[in-house]
């Protein structure tokens, strides 16, 4: 009923903050590392930051659903996996064949991700439609009990 309510929804109790500690991260890797004044800076910066933050969500796993809680770990390390291929393209340690391999690995893995999210909000649909009917039958079957039959009449 809450505005301030939908933020902590989805999550454990002891996360409601979560949220926030969340833009934090994502201000902290977009904005925050423009900052820094040299490349060695904002590497450095980066890598610590993407790491820190996926031990963090990993460990505290705030959120009620177990699948969107390996789901954000799996973009966790998406972000990890990003800024280590940048890290082996500038420091000249792939061809251009094997930077080409490496973008499309990253590429697929991408693909693979949204097509995750597709499937499992399809399964979700489909399980939230079969439980509102296994909810409508037992209130029938309910309301049903609790009329009490007329003497002299068969029940059909």
């Amino acid at each position: 009923r809450e505005p301030i309510a939908s933020f902590s929804r989805g999550l454990r109790p002891r996360f409601y903050l979560y949220e926030c500690y969340n833009m934090l991260r994502r201000l902290s890797l977009t904005v925050l590392v423009l900052g820094c004044e040299t490349l060695a800076q904002s590497t450095i910066f980066v890598v610590f930051v993407s790491i820190l933050t996926l031990v963090i969500e990993r460990e505290s796993s705030p959120y009620l659903n177990r699948f969107l809680s390996a789901f954000t770990y799996v973009l966790h390390w998406q972000i990890v996996m990003f800024v280590l291929f940048l890290l082996l393209m500038d420091a000249d340690m792939t061809s251009d064949a094997g930077g080409i391999v490496i973008s499309a690995i990253l590429l697929v893995a991408n693909i693979c991700i949204i097509g995750v999210i597709f499937v499992d909000t399809r399964f979700e649909k489909t399980f939230l439609k079969k439980e509102e009917i296994v909810r409508e039958r037992r209130r029938t079957r309910a309301i049903s009990l609790e009329t009490p039959s007329m003497p002299g009449r068969s029940m059909r």
